[in-house]
């Protein structure tokens, strides 16, 4: 049986989501996980959490009360989509000992600071509790709601890069900036590297959380922070830090498509491995059209000029989706976009996805060295 390990636990009064993915070391034979007893409190857990597993596959999970009292346990019965696994939830400090799990505080305010519903996070240890080492920590900034076939099959957008991109050890926290949940300078501090996601809306757009968004973005550049941009996120970078961004004049930009690495990405510390061209899922119709002032362009491609750019070693912009899978494409295809685009546009989609599939194991291995500034 694989062991658990919990990346991050969300509540709120109607919905309870637990982000599971499989760790390389068993830490019990009956793998347990220990989150916040306050999140996971009786009176206020939904019948559902969604278990997210690995990079690719996650399953809806029934829960069931098995004893008395608010600090309690509760079985996690799931479905054969993820191999029958059947794992134990305890809920409060009393298991900490027996469990082998260290508890760690999210940085979430409302759980953290306030001790009501929010963010918190646990990672596996290898038996008893560690407090010797800091685990490395990063934050999340999601910028819109994913699709229900998104969140159903991986989580949601925040989910598919915490699965993407995390490791035993560390410490994932998700912002749902497009609510106006965001990391007070205090904690801005407190995370090694930050990833921002795409959106439905428009990185130009005048709404009040993504002017908020532009400021934070600025201060995490002024402290080379790790930053990690991907399509919203790669435009509202360059907005924030003095670029032009604005509609494709080409208009929907949704498929596989091949982009082409110039010679400065290859100057970068984390192009070691890379071949010069790469193929990357993508579904936009906005683009960077001016990068900004010191920023250096690190991709193109025939229908889209400005395809990835960094600044310096601390912030990497990417237009494309390295998270996505191809079935996230098809749905927004059939779905959400399917009003809006032109019967040309989903013809070239959907013959771009029949030409092959993206180079995801290399964005991987790529997003992963940038982020954590190292080669593995």
């Amino acid at each position: 049986m694989a062991c658990l390990r919990v990346l991050r636990a969300y509540a709120n009064f109607d919905t309870t989501r637990m982000l599971l993915s499989k760790s390389s070391r068993c830490c019990s034979p009956s793998p347990t996980a220990l989150v916040c007893g306050r999140v996971l409190e009786p009176d206020r857990i939904s019948r559902f959490v969604t278990l997210v597993s690995g990079a690719r596959s996650s399953v809806r999970a029934g829960l069931k009360r098995s004893s008395g009292g608010v600090v309690g346990s509760w079985d996690l019965f799931v479905s054969p989509k993820l191999d029958a696994v059947r794992s134990k939830v305890s809920v409060g400090d009393k298991h900490l000992a027996s469990s082998g799990v260290r508890h760690v505080s999210g940085i979430g305010r409302s759980c953290a600071e306030h001790g009501e519903m929010g963010s918190t996070s646990a990672v596996a240890a290898n038996g008893g509790v560690e407090t010797a080492a800091k685990p490395r920590r990063y934050a999340v900034l999601t910028t819109g709601h994913a699709p229900p076939y998104c969140v159903d099959s991986y989580g949601g957008y925040g989910p598919m890069f915490i699965a993407m991109l995390s490791e035993p050890g560390e410490v994932w926290d998700e912002y749902f900036v497009l609510e106006g949940q965001f990391p007070s300078p205090e904690e801005l501090q407190m995370y090694d590297g930050f990833v921002v996601t795409g959106s439905r809306h428009d990185a130009h757009g005048d709404e009040e959380w993504i002017e908020k968004l532009c400021g934070v973005l600025r201060h995490i550049n002024y402290m080379r922070k790790k930053s990690l941009c991907v399509c919203f996120g790669h435009q509202v970078l360059s907005r924030a830090l003095g670029g032009k961004t604005g509609r494709a004049p080409i208009g929907w930009e949704v498929g596989l498509r091949e982009i082409s690495l110039t010679n400065a990405f290859f100057s970068k510390s984390y192009a070691a491995g890379v071949p010069p061209k790469l193929k990357v899922l993508e579904v936009h119709r906005d683009q960077v059209m001016e990068i900004p002032p010191g920023a250096e362009l690190l991709a193109s491609s025939g229908r889209t000029g400005i395809e990835m750019f960094a600044m310096g070693e601390h912030a990497l912009a990417i237009q494309g989706h390295p998270e996505f899978f191809e079935d996230v494409v098809v749905d927004l295809l059939e779905g959400r976009l399917a009003p809006m685009m032109t019967e040309a546009e989903k013809k070239l989609a959907e013959e771009s996805l029949s030409k092959g599939k993206p180079d995801q194991k290399t964005w991987y291995q790529l997003c992963k060295t940038f982020l954590k500034g190292r080669n593995e």
